[in-house]
């Protein structure tokens, strides 16, 4: 009976150890625990804030809605995800076409999304909507003086950022604040694209810089909302 006793025990040790070291080498799990806050900018294909109500999905990466949201003023919208994980924000919306990004709240409480408003047809310059006298995407007299070297590498910069190349992006709109040093929209995309590399000095310093010289770009100061938002949420982490 003692020998019986013992096999057992050593059976049940065995399968313990069995299941402890299984469990120690199972992937980490995406969606427990964590979570965070997940920043979505929508703009036009030009640059420019895209309006409210975009109607705004949240995806799970594997598969499942998670959260639904539409944009506010300067095509914004923010899902407070309760767990962590890779998900897909997702633009379906009728007259544009599909637009997605892949975006991981892993590590991070803070993630960014920047997803661009592409129209189903090509739409001839008349039926390009023109922003009202004095709004904050009026076509200014400045505007119009910008050399054409700095508008294109403005538009270059535009590219790469679109394409998830944020190093380049940075070098182009840096070109364009070098061949005009007046070029607001080149300072707030610059702080676009600091804030997906997540230098929030920098990013901060260019959206200023935009304001500085427009004081009417209603992005910049989301922008500059979002970097307080993440320095705020740094600050409570590291007081825990």
């Amino acid at each position: 009976m003692f020998r019986t006793l013992s096999r057992i025990i050593i059976s049940c040790s065995a399968c313990l150890l069995l299941a402890c070291s299984l469990y120690a080498q199972r992937p980490p799990s995406q969606s427990m625990g964590g979570g965070g806050v997940i920043d979505v900018r929508v703009r036009y294909a030009d640059g420019r804030p895209g309006p409210r109500g975009i109607h705004v999905r949240l995806e799970h990466a594997e598969g499942g809605a998670e959260a639904d949201q539409e944009t506010v003023e300067g095509g914004k919208c923010v899902f407070h995800q309760p767990t962590s994980g890779v998900f897909v924000v997702r633009i379906a919306e009728g007259e544009y076409k599909e637009t997605s990004a892949r975006v991981e709240l892993i590590g991070n409480p803070m993630a960014y999304v920047i997803l661009s408003l592409i129209p189903l047809k090509n739409k001839t310059q008349d039926e390009v909507p023109v922003p009202p006298p004095g709004s904050p995407v009026s076509v200014s007299v400045e505007h119009l003086a910008i050399p054409e070297p700095a508008q294109q590498e403005f538009a270059k910069g535009e590219e790469a950022l679109q394409a998830k190349n944020t190093d380049e992006s940075v070098k182009h709109f840096q070109k364009a604040v070098k061949l005009y040093d007046n070029y607001p929209q080149a300072y707030r995309m610059l702080g676009e694209a600091y804030l997906d590399q997540q230098d929030w000095a920098k990013a901060e310093a260019a959206l200023k810089k935009s304001i500085e010289l427009d004081p009417k770009l209603a992005a910049s100061y989301v922008d500059l909302g979002a970097i307080a938002n993440q320095q705020q949420t740094t600050q409570r982490l590291k007081n825990r």
